[in-house]
């Protein structure tokens, strides 16, 4: 049953990776599109039973809630602001916006240490080792695809 479950995910995964390839092409992927391609792909790297896996992600998308509200938005206001106005910024708004970028970065390595005591209560060491590395290869996996395929140029040496 268990491989039957996850054959189906993995199937599942692949349909939608390929149509968020395809759409990722035209525009830029939504934060639930890339939010439901991550979770396809972790749910098939990390190896526990049904009732933790509820668990699991019951916390799982919680943290990724709490992180897109409290960083990921607020951090792209700030990086758009200071961008826009770096020329004409003086010293003193300098320091704010870098003492504000700080938060945020401390804000998140909050959420994180939340993430990591929920999980421990039900995850073994292992088990979150095999999240951590699913987090990681997705987020290679993701940069490659926007990368493209190499520069080929006749005047690079091979």
């Amino acid at each position: 049953m268990k491989i039957m479950s996850r054959a189906i995910r993995l199937s599942l995964f692949l349909s939608l990776f390929v149509c968020g390839l395809a759409w990722a092409q035209k525009e830029r992927m939504s934060h639930q599109r890339l939010s439901a391609l991550k979770m396809n792909f972790i749910a098939e790297k990390i190896d526990c039973t049904a009732e933790k896996e509820a668990q699991f992600w019951s916390v799982y998308q919680q943290y990724e809630t709490d992180l897109h509200q409290e960083y990921y938005q607020k951090i792209k206001k700030v990086r758009r602001e200071y961008r826009e106005n770096l020329k004409e910024m003086d010293e003193q708004k300098a320091a704010e916006v870098l003492q504000e970028l700080e938060s945020l970065r401390q804000r998140k390595e909050e959420i994180r240490a939340v993430l990591e005591s929920e999980l421990k209560r039900f995850l073994t060491a292992k088990q979150r080792l095999q999240l951590y590395s699913a987090e990681y290869n997705f987020h290679r996996n993701i940069i490659k695809k926007r990368k493209g395929p190499k520069d080929v140029s006749p005047l690079k040496p091979h």
